[in-house]
């Protein structure tokens, strides 16, 4: 299950707030929870995140020559096999390009998967974990130098920025709880990064996660909010008109997901 501490938001506020037509903020909390809680249904249906989450993540042993991941990896730091590191060169990677889900050791270097005193829990992989690392530039930049501990970035242009948002600023995600004209206040750190210092003048991308996944977090969140109008029914209707069952996946949300679902090692050859 995903953790609900993650800040991987994937649609903006401003956004639901847009394209649903909600004409203020008087249910803005209400928005808010149901956005992070669509985005992490979206996560435990798929068995994917849509923006990076850097981590070191543990495995009991498998086999001598692969370890089967259980979930994307785009950027490998390191991998200790029961204490030591194994050389980068002496691990392949499956699929070869794009997200990794099984690493394979190069059958022509001296290195192997294995244990001594457990296989449990005796693989540590470290590195950038997501099924896409898609960022684009937000047109706008720091407005002041940042410390690692301030939580109110002057920007250029705040309305180059969205509430719900996950900003990449150089190496750091930050993720953005309220825009006031040129202030935007954000949690530092965010996703496994460390905060850090920036200088004025340092360019600001935001992650900006697959179009499809956007529109199956949009559906959900307003499902969430339309199952809280109808006092937390599980359906609603009537037997001419037909139910709507709230507590089922959309057909609408299932077929954009299914095509991202991880459906495990059996199903991947």
């Amino acid at each position: 299950m995903a953790e609900r501490t993650s800040y991987r938001n994937y649609i903006s506020y401003n956004k639901f707030k847009n394209d649903a037509g909600v004409p203020d903020d008087s249910d803005e909390t209400k928005i808010k929870r149901a956005i992070r809680d669509a985005s992490r249904r979206i996560e435990e249906f798929t068995g994917r995140k849509f923006i990076p989450c850097t981590a070191t993540r543990t495995f009991d042993f498998q086999h001598g020559y692969y370890l089967w991941l259980d979930d994307d990896l785009i950027e490998r730091t390191s991998v200790v096999n029961d204490g030591d590191t194994i050389t980068a060169a002496d691990i392949l990677e499956y699929p070869p390009t794009g997200w990794t889900r099984r690493l394979e050791i190069n059958r022509s270097s001296s290195s192997f998967f294995n244990w001594t005193s457990t296989p449990q829990q005796c693989i540590q992989v470290t590195g950038k974990w997501s099924y896409c690392d898609d960022y684009e530039d937000t047109g706008t930049t720091t407005a002041a130098s940042l410390s690692a501990s301030d939580t109110v970035v002057t920007v250029a242009d705040g309305h180059q920025i969205e509430e719900g948002w996950c900003l990449l600023v150089e190496s750091e995600q930050m993720f953005v709880s309220d825009v006031s004209i040129n202030s935007v206040t954000v949690i530092r750190g965010v996703n496994g990064t460390t905060a850090a210092t920036h200088a004025t003048g340092t360019t600001i991308y935001r992650y900006q996660p697959p179009d499809d996944i956007e529109r199956a977090c949009y559906v959900l969140t307003a499902r969430w909010l339309k199952r809280g109008e109808a006092s937390w029914a599980d359906r609603t209707g009537s037997p001419e008109a037909g139910y709507e069952i709230y507590g089922e996946m959309p057909g609408e949300v299932k077929e954009i997901l299914l095509h991202y679902r991880w459906l495990g090692p059996e199903y991947e050859g």
